[in-house]
């Protein structure tokens, strides 16, 4: 996440944050860190929104936020909205709103008419904790005006979890 924060200073958008662009580092005192990869398609914030208007929408439909398939709007959260299903998926094996094969452009159709009704997503599973279920309400919710306000703001959400 200190990466995307640095980036979202700089005012650079990622917009394809998904598993394959991220790999675990070891620091040399042993501890992981995550190393965001591939900004191939990252944009300053002002033309990432402009593509995406132009019906050129980039990223991966999965970790697309509801900003980008229903408005073709790219902000900082949207990085943060893909983050979190990440998280989410790593936590509880699944998906937070799709659980089936779709191909081609159907999850963005799918994962549209889903963000478009507000869909929230998945119940977690019974082994974690329900403070996870506020997290990922808030972190994962369709309004991004809901969502953390910053990558460093949902790290310390995270933090506070793992307390």
């Amino acid at each position: 996440m200190s990466a995307l924060a640095e980036a979202h200073r700089y005012g650079v958008i990622h917009r394809d944050i998904k598993p394959l662009n991220l790999m675990i580092n070891f620091e040399r005192n042993g501890q992981p860190q995550i190393v965001v990869l591939d900004f191939g398609i990252a944009r300053a914030a002002e033309s990432a929104t402009r593509d995406a208007t132009r019906n050129r929408i980039m990223g991966t439909p999965y970790y697309l936020a509801p900003e980008v398939l229903i408005e073709g709007k790219v902000t900082h959260q949207t990085d943060l909205f893909a983050a979190a299903v990440i998280a989410y998926e790593s936590l509880c094996f699944r998906s937070p709103f799709v659980n089936e094969e779709l191909t081609g452009i159907e999850p963005y159709l799918k994962l549209r008419t889903l963000y478009a009704e507000g869909q929230p997503p998945d119940p977690l599973p019974p082994h974690l904790p329900s403070e996870w279920s506020t997290f990922f309400e808030c972190a994962l919710a369709v309004d991004p005006s809901h969502r953390f306000p910053s990558a460093d703001v949902m790290v310390m959400a995270i933090d506070e979890l793992e307390k």
